[in-house]
């Protein structure tokens, strides 16, 4: 079995736009948020942003489309130091995007656009040199890539998460 080594994190990348409010909203009518920010998310790309954080080195494998949001997402996470050689962008795909609103309490409230054009096909992964990861990462946003990798993973004797 395969032991240390670089982390592998399958699944999606998102850019969530967060605004901080009083309270969750209970009726359709404008609410004021009191600040606002652009982080990364989804759970691939968080993974591989907290293994990059501390140390270690994270490949994401994952797809965004080739609009502005994509790019910004790609830009994010290489400054993070995440290796996204295996982040497909898929043209005319759109990114997948969040409006999150967080209350004083930390409650939250999520509305997600899962992106839209992104191939689920997972044929292009690079998993003929899944033996070099010490583990393997995926998430179930991405089902068919998660699969792939995680058997691949198995075969080569790479744990899996």
């Amino acid at each position: 079995m395969t032991t240390g080594g670089p982390v592998a994190c399958v699944g999606i990348a998102v850019m969530d736009l967060v605004f901080d409010v009083e309270t969750l909203p209970h009726e359709p009518i404008k609410h004021f948020a009191s600040d606002y920010r652009e982080v990364g998310g989804g759970p691939a790309a968080t993974g591989a942003v907290t293994v990059a954080r501390i140390g270690g080195e994270a490949h994401l494998w994952a797809r965004v489309g080739d609009d502005g949001w994509g790019q910004r997402i790609l830009n994010d996470l290489q400054a993070d130091g995440v290796r996204t050689e295996a982040v497909r962008q898929i043209t005319n795909g759109k990114s997948s995007i969040s409006a999150v609103m967080v209350d004083r309490r930390g409650e939250r409230m999520i509305v997600n656009f899962g992106g839209q054009g992104l191939d689920h096909d997972p044929s292009w992964l690079p998993i003929d040199g899944i033996s070099q990861f010490g583990a393997v990462l995926g998430d179930l946003r991405w089902l068919q890539g998660t699969q792939r990798a995680l058997k691949a993973a198995r075969q080569a004797g790479v744990p899996g998460v």
